[in-house]
């Protein structure tokens, strides 16, 4: 069965450019509510700070409506990188970045604004967690390949971990065991930590595409994992190592026409798990007045015991890839916008959604600790670098804006 995936540019450009309105406007059309500030970047080599002239104007008071997405000026912090990151994980108050091209793991010191060590790897990274005192990556080999576990300390390869009919392609550390998505497969293999064998194979051996963004999250005792050959997730007991749940009816869309199947839209391609339950960051058909044919989006929010659907936000902007795709904090969701690589903040109190743009740099990747938003970058033009947006800053700088 082969697949295909419509896409219309010219129309999400038009929609995007036609999003907001007003007489104050930045350089891409969009009304600009601003908060005093400026720009720090940190240079790896001295970790010390540099710091652009301060923005001195007071939030501009232009009109936005409630009802559209308008860009917010923030202060933005970046480490220049000598690497071009694929990722990005926490690890304390470090970062850990894929670097493929250099074939390396790069740990960033996120408070003194400095890259800390680069540890070799044999394969190519895309993705590296941090996990029972090991480095967890993810590999490229044309598509994916053989998971490592590294020594942190030194950088050696203790094992290199694979499965004849799939390789990991998103993986989470519980317990006594790494759990990791397959690549191309709707199943889930667990990975035996004293052994670093796989010990367990939930899910169907089905082919399901592959390549794409995919998730898996724990908490509680319970596994959620993106199938994304159906756009669905799935509620795994860790315990019984059984299916408990099949979440469906999260935007995944597609239309047959003979031999052919289009995928019109992909469903779920991000996770996160908090306290109020998972969040699912979704890729949905337009709504059938639009014209925008490449798609839209919804945040869905589901029961972490039930896995019901309890709440739904539509979303103005398309998801794009990442990884990870989607972080949450006590007031807001964070995501990567598909075209224009956008961040995109979406207010979870009163659904307000705004953007913060990168310039020539396109995110890779967005996490949360909570007070920042972090993320890795390319940039078109310059270094590459990983970046912090203060929470309230953000958080302020959408009050700003007035309706």
């Amino acid at each position: 069965m082969k697949r295909a995936r419509w896409l219309g540019w010219l129309a999400v450009v038009a929609f995007v450019a036609a999003g907001c309105g007003g007489s104050d406007s930045g350089d891409d059309g969009t009304v600009i509510g601003i908060v005093p500030g400026g720009e720090t970047t940190l240079a790896p080599e001295s970790g010390s700070a540099t710091t652009s002239a301060p923005t001195t104007s007071a939030p501009s008071g232009v009109e936005c409506g409630a009802d559209e997405v308008c860009r917010i000026e923030v202060p933005l912090t970046q480490i220049a990188l000598d690497v071009t990151p694929a990722s990005i994980s926490l690890d304390g108050g470090n970062a850990w970045l894929a670097a493929p091209d250099d074939l390396s793991l790069v740990e960033v010191d996120l408070a003194g604004g400095a890259v800390v060590r680069s540890l070799s790897v044999a394969e190519s990274p895309a993705d590296v967690i941090s996990g029972a005192g090991s480095l967890w990556v993810i590999t490229y080999d044309f598509s994916f390949g053989p998971m490592l576990r590294v020594d942190p300390s030194d950088g050696s390869t203790v094992a290199t971990i694979g499965d004849p009919s799939g390789d990991p392609q998103s993986l989470v550390v519980v317990d006594d065991a790494v759990w990791a998505v397959n690549d191309g497969y709707g199943r889930v293999l667990r990975v035996d930590l004293s052994s670093n064998e796989v010990t367990d194979v939930v899910g169907g051996t089905d082919f399901g595409g592959s390549g794409g963004e995919v998730a898996i999250v724990a908490r509680d005792g319970a596994l959620w994992a993106i199938d994304e050959g159906t756009g669905s997730v799935e509620r795994i007991d860790a315990a019984s190592r059984t299916i408990e749940a099949t979440i469906g009816d999260l935007g995944y869309s597609e239309e047959v026409s003979g031999e052919f199947t289009s995928i019109l839209s992909d469903g779920a391609k991000a996770l996160a798990a908090t306290s109020d339950g998972i969040w699912v960051l979704s890729d949905t058909l337009n709504p059938a007045d639009e014209a925008n044919v490449v798609g839209s989006g919804a945040l869905f929010l589901l029961d972490h015991e039930t896995g019901d659907v309890v709440r739904r936000i539509d979303l103005r902007l398309e998801p794009g890839f990442g990884r990870p795709g989607l972080a949450i904090t006590d007031e807001a969701a964070w995501y990567l916008n598909f075209v224009d690589r956008y961040l995109v903040r979406v207010d979870l109190g009163t659904e307000r959604q705004t953007f913060v743009s990168l310039g020539n740099a396109g995110a890779v990747g967005v996490v949360t600790d909570g007070t920042t938003i972090w993320l890795a970058a390319e940039s078109t033009f310059e270094n590459d670098w990983v970046g912090g947006i203060d929470v309230a800053a953000a958080a302020a700088a959408t009050a700003a804006l007035e309706g």
